[in-house]
Formats: C-alpha cells, structure tokens, sequence
C-alpha cells in the first residue's frame, strides 16, 4: 500500500511541479510507512522538510484523499535519523494550527518531539512561565490550576504546552491527556452540533486528565462555543484535573469574551512570556545549532541574535534560512550572507515582527470608508457621523492588534478604560443582530489584513 500511495503522489508531483523543482526536492525523498492513516516520507535534511511543509504538505494530503488512500496526515523524518535507534530523536515537524492530539493512556505521544522543557531556553522574561508549566507537569490538577500563558505569538507558548504533554505523560503514564487549538475546538462543536453528537464531543474534553488548550482567545465572540466551554471547564476543575490555556492576551484583556469565563481563567496562576532579551536570543540560537549539529561562528549568531529581537519563530527561522543558504550553496557563513537573509527578511516581515495591525492603520481604513478623517476617531464629538466609526475602530483594533484597553484608549485621544469595554460591547452585540454590519466589518478587516504596515 506504501509503495502504492507514494507511486500515486509521485505522479502526482511530476505534473504540479517544475521539473527542477521535482529533481531536487521530491526525487531524493523515500517512503517509510503507512500506519494509522499517518504516511510517513524520509527526507535527506530538516531544511528538506521545511520546504516541503511550506511547498508540497497541503497540496498532497488535498490530492491524496483519506477516502482512498487511508492518508490523513504526512510527516517528514529526517533520513539520517529515520533507522529505529535514532526514532526518538527524528525530527517531525509542528502540526498545523487545527491539529487536536488525544493522547489515553498507553498511547505513543501525538506531541512535536522537538517541543520538550530541555529544548526551551529559560531567560528572565519566560521562567515563571517555564517553571509554572513544569510544576504542572510534575503534579496535575493539585497547585497550579488553571495555568493561563500569554504573549504575543513566536515566543514559544506553544512549545510550552507540548512540552506539558510529554512530561505529564512521562510523569503519570495513566493520564489521557488531551491539547487541542481554540479555533479546533470551535470547529468540533459546530460539526457535533450539526451532527448531533454532543455527548461524544463532550466525552472527549470532559473527561481527560489534563486539557491543554492553544490560543484561547479563538473563542472570543463565539458566544455558544464559550457556554460550551465554561462547562467544560467547569466540570474538569471540579474533578481536579488540570486545564492550561495560552492566549495572545491577558485574561483581563479577553473582552468580551464572557466575564465568568475570564474569571475563571484567573482563579489559578495567570504566566506571562515576554520578548527575549539580548543573551537569551543568543542562547536560543546556540542550542538549536547544537541540537542540529551545526557548528556557527558565535559572531555570525551574534549578527542575528542583535537584529532579530521580538520573535522567536522568526529568529529561529533566520538561523534555518542561513544553515540552508550554506548547505545548498556550500558558501561560508559570513556577515555578508547573514545581511542578505536579514535584508530578505525585513522586506517580507517589516521589522521582523508581523504579527498585527497597527492601531493607526485600523483608524485609517475605518475612516475612509466612513468618510470621516481619522483625527475625528479620536477626538470627544459625539454626533452619531462620529460617534459609530470610533466604536467600530476600536472593536476592530481590540479585536486585530491584541493591545491592552489602556493602550487602545490612549490611541483614541485618552479615551478610558470603560469608554473602550463600552465600545467593544457595543458593536459586538449589533454585528450578531445586524447581517449587514457584520458583513461591513469583515470587509474592513480584510482590508485592514491586505494593506497593513505591521
């Protein structure tokens, strides 16, 4: 059946991709196995794999239909460390945003191998962080419950949560253990919804050992998935089993998002991850050349450690890019070539952090399409021309940049805390009851997604 599967995709590829295309990247790979609808492909390098994630993954498993195939998932293994004493260690790569692993006891781990708490770099900005997830680890549901992560995204909350799944499992091999992404778990109700299968749904998150739930702040304005959710909660707390979200914001932030649910969120201990600083970057970059074997001139490190400081993803991926650069090219790895990667990468990423609006764009795109100019936002009038593109304006820039209400309420001329809660409350309830202005602010938020100045 392996060699069935791979003979399809193979053909398959020969007619989507460039011939050159084909030539060095599909033509080295090799297909290891096909087991429980995971198909399994070894590969010469991670560099291989990451292409192939970024390039070939989705189109593939779309070809490749499960109805058909048996094939639901593709996972890249690197070839070197493909053979069975190096599995442990074999590099996979991170699930997708939707990805929902239930791991019941005497099950093999559905965790990345890569995301464990002796790969993340401790500095002073994650380590009450870091050392609450591992006390959670160590003992369940007893001290530290709920744990509420947050940060901005790249800063390694996820890691952290695969992380909890694999020690809790190490630690309490009877756990079931369950981590699933908020916008997946809004997805399984509407489809349990429709497929009347509640109870099944319910089965599966209300009686797990530890729920490990990723980007919480998903369930924002999803007002069914979050009555669902508070009982979800409610029923593993008071069974005493352990619940760990991470979310973009704080709970504090969360509105308007139910505020027994945001309370609940703060019953235990709220964590937060913050920006490394300076050393801690440059530690995260000489342990993952250690981990990859690749030998670097602390200099060159050092050129990206200074230039990349907000984002750990987008760090760790500045550091891939120059290791590919060198092994495909056979260059050395000069500042001339680290300038090059950085340059290539502010021209995508502008200022190596994208990862929302900035308020002034928000304001800027609500006032054209207002006829308003976007002084108007933020001064004190209160006629109606005014008064509803500023509350549109703010539940956009709540909603898009994840900034506190303080911060939105000074970018709309030092506007207070309530005047925001006030804003956001109010146009969340008219885009349930009104189609058409809901419909409006998608509008604008596509706009605001495709003409952004992150």
């Amino acid at each position: 059946m392996v060699s069935e599967v791979w003979k399809k995709t193979q053909d398959y590829l020969k007619t989507s991709l460039p011939p050159s295309d084909y030539e060095l990247w599909i033509s080295p790979l090799k297909p290891r196995s096909l087991e429980n609808g995971l198909f399994t492909v070894e590969v010469p390098n991670r560099f291989h794999a990451d292409w192939l994630e970024k390039n070939v993954k989705k189109r593939v498993l779309s070809f490749l239909r499960p109805e058909e195939t048996g094939v639901m998932e593709l996972d890249f293994i690197w070839s070197e460390l493909a053979s069975p004493k190096g599995a442990a260690g074999s590099w996979h790569l991170r699930p997708e945003t939707g990805f929902t692993a239930t791991v019941r006891p005497g099950q093999a781990a559905c965790f990345n191998p890569k995301y464990i708490f002796d790969r993340f770099v401790v500095g002073p900005t994650n380590r009450f962080a870091y050392a609450s997830c591992l006390a959670v680890s160590e003992n369940p549901g007893k001290q530290f419950n709920p744990l509420f992560i947050y940060g901005n995204s790249g800063l390694g909350k996820t890691h952290l949560l695969h992380a909890i799944g694999h020690s809790t499992l190490k630690n309490n091999p009877q756990l079931t253990v369950a981590y699933v992404n908020a916008e997946s778990l809004v997805n399984e109700y509407l489809n349990a919804l429709k497929n009347k299968d509640m109870d099944n749904y319910r089965e599966r998150y209300r009686k797990v050992g530890c729920l490990l739930i990723d980007d919480v702040q998903f369930l924002i304005g999803k007002e069914h998935s979050e009555q669902e959710f508070f009982h979800t909660f409610n029923s593993l707390f008071d069974l005493n089993r352990q619940i760990v979200l991470t979310s973009d914001r704080a709970p504090k932030d969360l509105q308007p998002l139910e505020t027994r649910l945001v309370s609940r969120f703060e019953w235990g201990v709220v964590a937060d991850v913050k920006p490394p600083d300076f050393e801690t970057r440059l530690a995260i970059l000489r342990k993952k050349c250690e981990f990859e074997g690749v030998a670097l001139a602390d200099e060159v490190l050092q050129r990206l450690a200074q230039s990349v400081r907000s984002n750990i993803r987008v760090l760790e991926g500045s550091l891939n890019s120059l290791i590919a650069y060198c092994c495909l090219t056979g260059s050395p790895a000069s500042f001339d070539v680290v300038d090059q990667i950085l340059k290539q990468l502010k021209e995508e990423i502008p200022e190596s952090h994208a990862l929302s609006p900035s308020i002034a764009k928000i304001q800027e795109v609500v006032a054209k399409h207002y006829h308003v100019d976007a002084a108007d936002l933020k001064d004190k009038g209160r006629s109606a021309s005014k008064v509803l593109p500023r509350q549109v304006a703010i539940y956009l820039s709540r909603t898009l940049t994840g900034k506190s209400l303080e911060e939105i309420g000074r970018a709309f001329g030092g506007k207070d805390h309530s005047t925001v809660v006030h804003a956001v409350s109010k146009i969340s309830g008219l885009a349930r009851t009104d189609p058409y202005l809901s419909q409006f602010i998608n509008k604008l938020e596509e706009e605001i997604r495709k003409t952004n100045d992150f």
